[in-house]
């Protein structure tokens, strides 16, 4: 309930003044992915260029944008309430996923040992699709190496369960 709350009270006083707010009831046109950049510190991706690089190659058809946190609030929400698919190593970035669509897929990077699944959580409770991967030898404190090939094959499985049908969960 306080999720939804949450989400109703950043709506109303954030996207509805926004030049770029989509009408009501209107899901985002297209494949919008949004990956997140942690730049330096713990569960930064070592190799986020190389990834980047990878999913705009294998999905020209989608719009890509990379949060890195230093945006106003206001880019940040409407980032995120755009977004059809989210990519991001745990980390706070994740926390405006309460105002993404239900609908939208969030694949969460997770770290070998010692992460919490809050987020996991919070995205069933918000409707969101959720999937995760870990890579071998991250962890909470340092930097991780993204198994490119594992992440281009979730993003394309969750970029066509988006296009095949599912936006529409997006038009709330």
């Amino acid at each position: 309930m306080l999720l939804r709350v949450l989400r109703q009270v950043a709506l109303r006083t954030t996207i509805s003044t926004s030049t770029v707010a989509q009408g009501p009831g209107m899901p985002p046109p297209g494949c919008r992915i949004l990956v997140i950049n942690r730049g330096g510190g713990s569960r930064r991706v070592s190799n986020h260029g190389s990834m980047l690089t990878g999913i705009m190659d294998q999905h020209p058809e989608c719009e890509l944008a990379v949060h890195s946190g230093k945006e106003p609030l206001k880019s940040q929400l409407e980032l995120f309430r755009k977004a059809t698919t989210i990519v991001a190593p745990h980390g706070a970035g994740l926390s405006n996923i309460y105002i993404s669509r239900p609908g939208t897929g969030v694949l969460e990077f997770l770290v070998m040992n010692g992460v919490g699944l809050c987020y996991m959580i919070a995205a069933a409770k918000l409707g969101l699709r959720y999937w995760a991967l870990a890579f071998p030898g991250s962890s909470q404190n340092g930097a991780m190496t993204a198994n490119i090939r594992e992440v281009l094959d979730t993003v394309k499985d969750m970029v066509a369960e988006a296009l095949e049908g599912n936006l529409s969960q997006l038009m709330v």
